[in-house]
């Protein structure tokens, strides 16, 4: 463990390998019946690399019990080294608009820094699922939902999945700390937010 995660353990955490396994037992009941042994499935449950040339950028929205809402993302390269982070105080909000939101800052951010190969993920599959789907107009978040398919229509690479929790720690830290700041987009050029 180095110094960074003494100081920080929720964003060590992070870069631990997170596997659970499941027993299937096809167990056979009765005196004649032969027995099976369990076969073990594993789960990764951590962050995992993007190809080389490819950003990763991890989103979360946060909402405190007084509707205060903020997100949050960070981006990193195929060796994992944090690229930059952001932070958002949204204002009162609804969980999913924040998810939302951070999805849509997220692509924003990507197209002005040029990372043309995205790989957008979340741990909410509601808004994976928003925003892969064409057709928004009913939608009460039609508004947001139809600026992120307007920048998924970009000239770029782009993909976006679901996550566990486990596999976005920073993205969550970063939306939880956005409750303490200003109302504004906080931009954070390392993983200290020192600069």
């Amino acid at each position: 463990m180095n110094s960074c995660s003494k100081m920080f353990p929720s964003l060590w955490i992070e870069f631990q390998p997170w596997c659970v396994h499941m027993w299937k037992s096809d167990a056979r009941i009765g005196p004649s019946q032969s027995t099976k042994l369990p076969s073990i499935k594993w789960f990764w449950w951590g962050w995992t690399f993007p190809n080389p040339g490819w950003v990763k950028v991890n989103v979360d929205g946060s909402v405190l019990h007084n509707s205060k809402a903020g997100c949050g993302g960070v981006y990193r390269g195929a060796d994992g080294n944090w690229m930059r982070g952001f932070s958002y105080n949204l204002g009162r909000a609804s969980v999913l608009l924040a998810e939302l939101q951070a999805i849509e800052t997220a692509l924003k951010l990507a197209w002005e820094n040029g990372y043309f190969k995205l790989w957008v993920e979340s741990d909410s599959s509601t808004t994976i699922f928003l925003s892969k789907k064409g057709d928004v107009q009913d939608h009460p978040y039609a508004t947001i939902l139809k600026k992120i398919l307007l920048w998924k229509q970009k000239p770029w690479q782009l993909v976006s999945s679901h996550t566990y929790r486990e596999g976005n720690e920073i993205a969550d830290w970063l939306a939880n700390s956005a409750h303490s700041k200003d109302l504004s987009l906080h931009m954070l050029s390392d993983p200290l937010g020192l600069s």
